[in-house]
């Protein structure tokens, strides 16, 4: 065997390779053909460590899921994605998605989503946008977060893993066919109606927690 490649891998023997970074990598150097042999060894690696969380499990679900449907453009750092996973499944009441938690954010989170929601993944990808562009949450893209927060608050009845998978899928499909800019920057016949359900949830909102994105230049 090549000393140049022996070399190359004693350095690498006890680097931390976290999962975040395998799944970043992995998203940039591998396309739609060749990520299902890599991500079923990822697959493999978590079903036989003994110790892998539900969480890292549905962080790699998404990355795959991501990848395989071309929505690379709406990828975060899986790391912080992770966290914020984590910290909903272990009740963490310093909620990472909304910036603020009091009961009258909760009050009015639950009215919106009741009325707006209506069991549909693409407006709940619309509620999500217009509570980001008015400042409300502290991330656009975090799904998963969002879904189970809005289930703990109880604007969201419970549901089962796989239909907070299918519900997660479902918003990541809906924000990647419209602009990453704020809704009053969207223009164009294809999205009207998207447009209008986002200013009527910012109306909902009121002047207290007003529209508050910058135009993307």
């Amino acid at each position: 065997m090549n000393n140049k490649f022996l070399l190359f891998c004693k350095k690498h023997w006890n680097r931390p390779f976290t999962l975040g970074m395998i799944l970043e990598y992995s998203l940039k150097h591998t396309n739609q053909t060749t990520a299902p042999p890599i991500f079923s060894m990822i697959n493999w690696v978590l079903l036989h460590m003994g110790d892998s969380t539900p969480a890292e499990q549905e962080v790699v679900d998404h990355a795959e899921y991501v990848l395989l449907n071309n929505l690379i453009g709406n990828i975060r750092f899986f790391e912080d994605l992770m966290d914020e996973i984590q910290s909903e499944s272990t009740g963490d009441d310093k909620c990472r998605c909304f910036r603020f938690a009091s009961d009258f954010i909760k009050e009015m989170v639950h009215r919106i989503v009741r009325k707006y929601y209506q069991g549909s993944a693409a407006n709940l990808a619309l509620i999500e946008i217009a509570f980001f562009d008015h400042n409300i949450l502290k991330k656009r893209n975090a799904h998963t977060g969002l879904i189970n927060t809005l289930i703990k608050w109880g604007a969201l009845d419970k549901l089962s893993d796989k239909e907070i998978k299918r519900l997660m899928n479902g918003m990541a499909t809906k924000m990647h066919s419209v602009p990453s800019d704020g809704y009053m920057d969207w223009n164009g016949s294809d999205y009207v109606n998207d447009k209008k359900t986002c200013l009527d949830i910012g109306k909902e909102l009121g002047s207290t927690m007003p529209y508050c994105r910058k135009k993307e230049v």
